[in-house]
């Protein structure tokens, strides 16, 4: 699983949770991940320093049915590149994939990679005590480049010591240092049970290292570049398009506007912010070019193409193609229920008038000029 973040605004924790579809089909919140995000500290270069930025990561907030000292335990793996580039990475590059067949991972940004920490126990605190509460790496030179990248890799994998490894009273796991099999722990450690009583419990003979639970692909840039998105989704007729900024970084207010083509029936484009959004009402295959500057002048420009589709649509796929037209001729004379894609003209039966109309509305030019047999 890959997760990507980004924001602006200062923040207390991160939660991720799946999200699930009950009986209903509706999509609610599922079991808790045990993941989070980094916190990045930049200290800005000076005249003999390069600028620095150190990244902590900190413990995974889980709920819990017995809220304890310490919350639930996971372990953490934190790799690095070594070396930086000013390239920026685009957020689809930022998984673990190997696209270009350089021979190392899409999000190292074709840097040498290594791992600053082995294996570090995490533990949220909800008491006075800091222990396990978060890991903090160490400073990367960024040098004088406002604009270079510094990528970081984070794997999450559960805690799997035994009840009798775990504190009875604060919840803390007390096996916190992984063997050299990097499976089992490493030592004895002392444990005290909820009756207050201690005793000793071998790391050694557990399995302390879980289940791989994900990993976070991360690029930390001082200064954010002014760039256009680099794809917009497409959209359905008469359903709400999500709300998608064609834009991002540099200094805000941004002026966007579309220098050419034009956008889908029913969309619109804010200038100050470069948000696209809106409820399409007309099929087709719309070209069109978002150019932008922002309020240092910066300048971006990017050409997009959105499909709409709708009734016509048999096979979601957002193309009214052959294959749609090949699966409404096999439903000729059926009928079908309100909605159903094949039927083009909502009298609840596909004959060779749904037939024409999804003819007329193909969005690839070949599958136009079929001729239907009645």
């Amino acid at each position: 699983m890959h997760f990507a973040y980004g924001s602006t605004a200062p923040y207390s924790a991160v939660k991720y949770n799946w999200l699930v579809k009950d009986a209903s089909g509706k999509l609610i919140i599922g079991p808790a991940l045990q993941l989070n995000i980094p916190v990045f500290n930049y200290t800005p270069p000076t005249a003999n320093i390069p600028a620095q930025v150190v990244a902590t990561i900190p413990a995974p907030i889980v709920p819990q049915a017995i809220v304890k000292e310490f919350g639930e335990p996971s372990w953490v793996k934190v790799i690095k590149t070594t070396t930086h580039r000013a390239r920026v990475l685009a957020l689809g590059d930022l998984i673990s994939d190997d696209h270009d067949g350089d021979g190392l991972a899409d999000w190292t940004n074709g840097e040498p990679d290594e791992v600053e920490s082995e294996w570090y126990l995490l533990q949220s605190q909800n008491g006075g005590s800091s222990a396990k509460s978060e890991l903090t790496g160490g400073a990367d030179s960024m040098g004088n480049n406002a604009e270079e990248a510094v990528t970081r890799r984070y794997e999450f994998y559960a805690y799997g010591g035994p009840a009798g490894s775990i504190d009875g009273e604060k919840g803390e796991a007390m096996c916190d240092k992984v063997g050299p099999d990097n499976l089992h722990g490493d030592g004895i450690v002392g444990v005290t049970d909820a009756n207050g009583d201690s005793y000793d419990f071998d790391c050694s003979t557990a399995e302390i290292v879980g289940a791989y639970q994900g990993s976070q692909m991360t690029e930390f840039l001082a200064i954010t570049p002014f760039v256009t998105v680099d794809a917009l989704q497409n959209g359905k007729v008469n359903e709400v398009f999500p709300e998608r900024p064609t834009v991002s970084g540099g200094n805000t207010p941004y002026v966007t506007d579309i220098s050419a083509g034009a956008l889908p029936n029913g969309l619109t484009l804010a200038s100050t912010t470069g948000l696209l959004s809106g409820v399409p009402s007309k099929v087709g295959v719309f070209n069109f070019t978002v150019s932008a500057n922002d309020a240092d002048n910066k300048t971006t420009s990017k050409a997009f193409t959105v499909k709409v589709t709708g009734p016509g649509d048999t096979d979601g796929d957002s193309d009214i193609d052959m294959n749609d037209l090949n699966t409404i001729k096999a439903k000729y004379g059926q009928v079908v229920a309100a909605k159903d894609p094949a039927d083009l003209n909502g009298d609840l039966r596909v004959n060779i008038i749904d037939y024409r109309k999804a003819v007329s509305l193909c969005t690839l030019t070949k599958c136009a000029v079929v001729t239907p047999t009645p």
